[in-house]
């Protein structure tokens, strides 16, 4: 990565997806744009779960991942035995979940 590049890690932080996206305003290049259609027709990277890490597969109840989301349903949710459900056609890649999942290291990864 070159020295001043922005980059998301969604591990100290996430991006919030904001509706208006103020980033992509402030941004000095064209490195960030708000894209036609708003946040539906973004992706940061491709969001992946690891069952094994998630304590909701061994029984747990949790759904922190599902909370922190601000995309909402549209991007992750939890099935009817309150396990994440990744929905790709949803997810910006924002790292919001990343972030506040409970395991480490986290059930989720985001890939750029």
């Amino acid at each position: 990565m070159a020295a001043g590049t922005p980059m998301l890690n969604p591990e100290v932080q996430g991006c919030i997806a904001c509706p208006d996206m103020p980033c992509a305003a402030v941004c000095p290049t064209v490195a960030l744009t708000v894209p036609e259609g708003g946040w539906s027709a973004y992706r940061m990277g491709t969001l992946e779960m690891d069952s094994d890490r998630c304590i909701t597969f061994r029984g747990s109840e949790c759904g922190l991942c599902v909370e922190a989301c601000p995309i909402g349903e549209a991007a992750i949710g939890l099935d009817d035995g309150g396990r994440p459900v990744l929905r790709a056609e949803g997810c910006v890649g924002c790292g919001m979940c990343i972030r506040a999942c409970v395991t480490t290291p986290s059930s989720l990864t985001l890939h750029y």
